[in-house]
Order: structure tokens, then C-alpha cells, then sequence
């Protein structure tokens, strides 16, 4: 089982101080993987946010 985990933290200019994470489960490595690319894809404004996203085995 691999887990695919996306966290957002604040950055250092925003008014307000957050964190988000989130994760979902997948059963192989190349799934996960390709939700993570996905999720890079669709969150492009989240790297100014300082998110990351990792697939780990469970």
C-alpha cells in the first residue's frame, strides 16, 4: 500500500500563519505517483505556498 501525502504551509509573506495536509491511499507505487504528478499539475500556485507532495510506502 502507498500513500500519497500533500502538505501546504503558509508562506512567510502571508497574513495569516496555516498548514493543510492530506493523504490518500493507492495500491502500487506507480499510481501514487501519478496522482502526485497530478496533484503538482493542478496545484503549480503551491510551490509559492511552500507545498510538497511525497508518496510513501505504508
Amino acid at each position: 500500500m502507498w500513500i500519497l501525502i500533500f502538505a501546504m504551509y503558509a508562506a512567510p509573506f502571508a497574513e495569516t500563519d496555516f498548514a493543510s495536509v492530506s493523504s490518500q491511499e493507492f495500491s502500487s507505487k506507480e499510481r501514487c505517483e501519478k496522482a502526485k504528478a497530478i496533484f503538482e499539475l493542478n496545484f503549480e500556485t503551491a510551490r509559492a505556498i511552500n507545498g510538497i507532495a511525497y508518496c510513501v510506502e505504508k
